[in-house]
């Protein structure tokens, strides 16, 4: 539809006696529609602010779950390299020294090379990280257990 507003007289401006009322000036008008908008932006930027805050704690949370899913998982994979080389290091003596070797220096003898596998497999796992992002690992290396980080 149309409107047909424009052909009638505005009286919005008229107070109830008639009287016509003080406008207010436009230069109030304009300075209360910017600190509306500085209101809405400082708002907005604060909003954002915020929600930047709790996304990095996400992010850091997820990094440091990772890292200990990380350590655990080294260890664990270690562990079970360890297990499986004795009993490797068992069947091996059984078959190559059978008769020749008593069973007590056979457990000697497998014992000392778990050690030997043990001490060359302990290696250590690097993160490698941009100069402009370290300080980020920095700050939550002290959460993690520091026996796994060096």
């Amino acid at each position: 539809m149309i409107s047909i507003s424009h052909r009638y007289a505005d009286f919005s401006s008229l107070g109830p006696d008639g009287a016509p009322e003080d406008l207010i000036p436009l230069e109030k008008a304009e300075d209360q529609k910017v600190h509306a908008f500085e209101e809405g932006y400082q708002a907005g930027w604060a909003d954002a602010d915020k929600n930047h805050a709790i996304e990095q704690k996400s992010i850091d949370g997820e990094f440091l779950h990772s890292l200990r899913d990380l350590s655990f998982t080294y260890q664990e994979a270690l562990s079970r390299i360890t297990r499986s080389l004795n009993s490797l290091f068992g069947q091996m003596m059984t078959t190559l020294l059978p008769q020749t070797v008593n069973v007590s220096m056979r457990a000697q003898i497998i014992e000392q090379l778990v050690a030997l596998a043990a001490s060359q497999t302990s290696g250590s796992i690097s993160i490698r990280v941009s100069d402009s992002h370290l300080h980020l690992l920095e700050d939550r290396k002290r959460c993690v257990d520091p026996t796994y980080l060096t």
